[in-house]
């Protein structure tokens, strides 16, 4: 399963890249960057800010602390990392996260489709890993994995930016998978 997860993710952001290069390149083939070479499809929108930090207190609701990176490859393509700790069991959670502390890293990418990445109207699958610290007695897996979608709006202002934003997931973390809803509502900056 993981491993088609990942075939899915290399197979839509290699056939997303070109696509979007080609797009971008037609639109500034005039243009040059300012040692007189060609601009290529990645310097199209070197005047915008490239890179977005923010906390998501959304996905307290979910028991989980969440600080995501995300960095604009090309003007509608972002890679987002995340990282999220599982502290307490959420209004969605399932019992097993009642007796886990979980360290889960995230990926994934974002298709900006108004403004240039990581601003505007997004759409993003992701996959996550965790591990697992069990504070019960009973023993219990170490790993976890999940993986999801959601959608979203950065609005910036000068360097500032909120994100609204609603997804789902799943995940499995010791007893099946289970779906909970990801409320984005993040506060940050775009650098």
């Amino acid at each position: 399963m993981k491993t088609r997860i990942m075939a899915v993710l290399a197979t839509v952001s290699l056939v997303a890249l070109p696509a979007g290069a080609q797009s971008s390149s037609s639109s500034s083939s005039s243009s040059s960057s300012s040692n007189g070479a060609p601009a290529s499809a990645f310097d199209s929108f070197s005047g915008d800010p490239k890179n977005l930090l923010l906390f998501n207190p959304g996905d307290l609701i979910n028991g989980l602390l969440t600080l995501e990176y995300e960095r604009g490859l090309s003007r509608h393509i972002g890679l987002e990392f995340g990282l999220s700790v599982l502290a307490f069991r959420g209004a969605f959670g399932s019992p097993v996260q009642a007796s886990v502390i979980a360290l889960a890293p995230e990926i994934g990418l974002r298709f900006h489709f108004i403004k240039s990445a990581p601003r505007g109207f997004w759409f993003g699958p992701s996959i996550n890993g965790a591990y697992l610290l069990p504070n019960a007695d009973r023993p219990r897996q170490n790993l976890g994995y999940g993986f999801g979608a959601a959608v979203g709006y950065n609005f910036t202002l000068g360097g500032f930016v909120v994100q609204l934003g609603v997804g789902g997931a799943v995940h499995d973390y010791g007893e099946g998978f289970v779906w909970s809803p990801r409320f984005r509502l993040g506060l940050g900056a775009v650098f």
